[in-house]
């Protein structure tokens, strides 16, 4: 079966992504600080989103184990109760 030719990674090549992250040359200082502490607080922002999305999911697999049972007996009849297990 022949292989698909796909284009290989050098070393040499250059990636967009890397490129459009880089700095501008001619960055001033004052632009430096701004920049850093911009990305600083778009770091702590996703670090919080990220923090949140973790309770969440814990808290939806708590409540997943989470089942209504039907009681039957003469004490209990007709009566429902929560339980986790």
């Amino acid at each position: 079966m022949p292989v698909a030719n796909r284009p290989v990674n050098r070393p040499n090549d250059i990636d967009p992504l890397t490129l459009a992250l880089q700095p501008p040359p001619d960055e001033t200082l004052q632009q430096k600080v701004e920049r850093l502490r911009i990305e600083d607080e778009a770091r702590r922002i996703s670090n919080l989103i990220d923090e949140q999305i973790k309770v969440d999911r814990a808290q939806m697999k708590k409540a997943a184990y989470a089942h209504k049972i039907l009681l039957l007996g003469t004490l209990r009849c007709r009566l429902t109760q929560k339980t986790k297990y």
